[in-house]
């Protein structure tokens, strides 16, 4: 894996309202992360809700106010809006999270003051443009702090700090899931340690972010990652590398996509809010590879996630690479024209600060029967009986009755649209086997009784030898010409197809008996070696 580029890019000032902030303090153009806001008072990242990054400024005199901005097309940010969630907006209680649900309800959790030395967590929620009731999360809060909520970007779970008893030191995360009334008992985190663990976020793939208090004399927060080793439990976090970390405070994280937000007073005084990248590129690379019954693999590939669906092709050569999304689960499908399954995967982006990431995929379709098959119903002969509809029901039972010679105007007839289907099978199987034979066998049913041949001689090998005008025909024979009456059909369809008929030179004929009586026929195309096929 290669070493990950980072790229210096100048400070960008916003403005709040029409009055210009302060600004961003030194920041040299060899910078290595983009200070994005700076309000002249300490701004503290909050959350992320659609395309729009929630902060929090606080004056000197502790007062805070609840701001926003939102990242343009360009990469750039909107100047400051404020008073967009009254009366949440004024609690003066920390930072809130924000989420919006499967159902579209936007989910509000903030920190407020229950008494004046006492801060715990409210819910509301927007719906069908009205705001509910405040609610105190009893089921969350305690007589301790509460505060610095993290919702999952989903809204289902909540990340939150408190120093209650019962912890592993001074400031502790904890988590709980969302109920249908409610949540469930917040339980521990794994990763506490006896040092503070403040202002935690959760990435799309589960992984937390979170800022811990240093054991130097450096600074007091440092930011870290933690990944999910299975569901609600983490592996052991690492501390972000350089530029990230620096040994000013890093802390209140907030992810959006690729790039980490973050509040540092790295440019000295108050915090202000930066950005730069905090996950490597991620690539996809995939290989095809041929199985014994489909060796052609141009195909397409569907990328999909919950942000995005894209498809690219698949050439001759069966590879393709394609950029992912860091922090974002993927199915990975791949089709091919000549076979009717999917090679699927579903994987996760993994987001790597100090890395590139390649993903390798590789697969084959599962060897196949290589052929085609339908029943026709209903194929007469020139000389069958007609079926027994109305207007020939009399004349079919004379017919019955004294063995007499089929209606001579009757001439063999089937659905069209299976016609069609073969004619499709062929044109597309044809183009994934190159060069193969093709055989087309044509198995009918015999009749129930002996019919007259009335038509003109016919010498031919697959009927048994000639076959004369008047001549009592076997149940065998019956069937034979049964078959060899719909290969004509078909050949003379084949012939006016514009893509079947370019294989006309590599089909040949075979006819057969079926056991059962009747008037139908089943049709068989195989490609190659017919016992490979699987017939």
């Amino acid at each position: 894996m290669e070493q990950v580029p980072v790229i210096a890019i100048a400070c960008a000032l916003l403005l709040a309202s029409s009055a210009a902030l302060s600004g961003c303090g030194t920041v040299h153009q060899t910078s290595e992360f983009d200070c994005i806001v700076a309000t002249g008072e300490d701004a503290i990242a909050a959350c992320r809700l659609d395309d729009a990054l929630y902060l929090l400024a606080i004056a000197p005199d502790g007062s805070e106010q609840l701001l926003r901005t939102r990242m343009r097309s360009d990469g750039t940010w909107t100047p400051l809006e404020r008073n967009f969630f009254p009366p949440l907006d004024s609690l003066q209680g920390g930072k809130p999270a924000l989420a919006r649900l499967e159902d579209g309800t936007l989910l509000a959790v903030f920190p407020a003051h229950r008494t004046p030395t006492n801060v715990d967590l409210i819910e509301c929620r927007f719906a069908d443009g009205k705001w509910s009731a405040p609610r105190w999360m009893d089921e969350l809060n305690s007589p301790a702090w509460d505060s610095q909520p993290a919702l999952s970007p989903d809204g289902t779970l909540l990340l939150f700090v408190s120093d209650r008893p019962g912890g592993r030191g001074g400031k502790d995360i904890y988590i709980a899931s969302q109920l249908s009334h409610g949540w469930s008992q917040p339980t521990l985190v794994g990763i506490s340690t006896l040092g503070d663990d403040i202002t935690p976020a959760l990435m799309p793939d589960s992984t937390m972010l979170f800022a811990r208090r240093r054991d130097t004399t450096h600074g007091d927060y440092e930011l870290f990652m933690a990944r999910p080793a299975e569901p609600l439990v983490w592996a052991q976090a690492q501390p972000l590398p350089p530029p990230i970390s620096s040994p000013a405070d890093e802390l209140a994280p907030v992810v959006w996509d690729s790039l980490l937000v973050f509040s540092t007073n790295r440019t000295g005084g108050h915090f202000s809010i930066a950005q730069t990248r905090l996950c490597g590129p991620v690539t996809l690379h995939v290989v095809v590879h041929p199985s014994p019954s489909i060796t052609q693999l141009e195909g397409t590939l569907t990328v999909a996630s919950s942000a995005s669906i894209q498809t690219v092709s698949i050439g001759a050569e069966g590879t393709c690479a394609v950029h992912l999304d860091a922090g974002r689960q993927y199915l990975i499908r791949y089709t091919n024209r000549c076979s009717n399954r999917a090679v699927q995967w579903n994987i996760s982006a993994p987001c790597d600060p100090m890395r590139a990431v390649v993903i390798d995929l590789s697969g084959a379709f599962p060897d196949e029967q290589r052929g085609w098959e339908t029943t026709l119903a209903n194929v007469f002969l020139p000389d069958d009986y007609l079926p027994a509809t109305d207007e020939h029901r009399t004349a079919a039972a004379l017919l019955a009755r004294y063995n007499l010679a089929g209606p001579r105007e009757q001439s063999a007839s089937f659905d069209r649209s299976a016609i069609e289907e073969l004619l499709s099978a062929v044109a597309t199987r044809a183009a994934c086997a190159p060069g193969e034979p093709i055989t087309i066998e044509l198995a009918a049913s015999p009749p129930a009784m002996p019919i007259r041949y009335s038509g003109a001689t016919l010498d031919l090998p697959a009927l048994g030898g000639s076959l004369k005008g008047g001549e009592l025909l076997s149940p065998e024979r019956a069937a034979l010409l049964r078959a060899y009456t719909a290969q004509q059909l078909l050949e003379e369809a084949l012939r006016v197809h514009p893509i079947a008929s370019r294989y006309q030179d590599r089909i040949h004929w075979r006819l057969a008996v079926l056991d059962e009586s009747g008037q139908s026929i089943r049709i068989r195309i195989t490609f190659g070696d017919g016992e490979a096929a699987g017939w």
